[in-house]
């Protein structure tokens, strides 16, 4: 009995001791109270999802706020859920009819199931980023000059084929488009070229249908004259063979006037 007893007042006396060390150190015992509670637990902050991962597989999804978990079998991995911009490199992209333009695009996504973001795929913005510019390479490849100038069908083209294309990796779209499509250099000077040639065969066939000579008319137009000493289909096969073997050696100028040469001959 007495050794009983005597290990009640030690246990007693412990108890006492402890209490009265957890008064004096509230802070300390904070902590390591704290820490208990996360080794049992995570947190997930808003703005963010997470998923558990039992001896590495998946089993559940976490919204914002505290989760139990357990220790040394269970961890946590998580995915921001806020909308995210992604802005695709400048691409140099060639059009339906052969131009090539400069072209900026972004897109707007968040993380819609975050358990498909994390397995499906390594690295999901990585991933959203080079589909972003496959996708304008086919959009812009698959427009010409005239539906270029149609930026809301190009975006709305943009955003449905990227659409299915994000969904197998958990994420939602929220907007795609083009912010800027420009021409390049050599791509706008054929485009004037051909404007140029245009407005000038509408000029040769009006001064013609009012009466004037074509030799006065393209005088009138400034444009070169057309030889009319020698027959005009053997001058044609003999300037065409010759512009042929030595088209490596004319600038892009040279080539301009040989277009404009060829447009006018061509009305005759």
């Amino acid at each position: 009995m007495s050794d009983g007893f005597g290990f009640s007042l030690d246990l007693a006396a412990l108890t006492a001791v402890v209490m009265e060390w957890v008064k004096d150190h509230p802070t300390e015992v904070g902590v390591a109270l704290l820490a208990l509670v996360r080794l049992f637990g995570t947190t997930v902050e808003t703005g963010w999802l997470g998923v558990v991962f039992r001896l590495g597989r998946p089993q559940r999804d976490l919204a914002p706020g505290f989760h139990m978990l357990i220790p040394w079998v269970e961890q946590v991995k998580k995915v921001r859920s806020r909308s995210v911009t992604l802005d695709a490199q400048r691409q140099r992209v060639t059009a339906a009819d052969g131009m090539v333009y400069e072209v900026d695009a972004n897109l707007v996504l968040r993380v819609e199931a975050p358990r498909k973001a994390l397995i499906a795929v390594d690295d999901f913005m990585r991933g959203a980023n080079a589909m972003l510019s496959i996708t304008v390479r086919e959009v812009v490849g698959a427009a010409d000059g005239t539906t270029l100038s149609d930026w809301d069908s190009l975006n709305s083209r943009l955003a449905s084929a990227l659409e299915p294309r994000l969904a197998p990796w958990g994420l939602a779209l929220e907007g795609a488009g083009f912010t800027t499509i420009t021409p390049s250099g050599m791509t706008l000077r054929i485009s004037q070229l051909s404007a140029r040639i245009s407005e000038r065969q509408t000029m040769l066939r009006h001064l013609q249908s009012q009466g004037l000579p074509r030799r006065t008319a393209l005088k009138l137009l400034g444009a070169p004259q057309v030889p009319i000493s020698h027959a005009t289909a053997r001058y044609r096969t003999s300037r065409k063979a010759h512009r042929h073997l030595s088209s490596s050696f004319y600038s892009f100028d040279d080539m301009i006037q040989r277009n404009l040469d060829e447009a006018f001959e061509d009305t005759d």
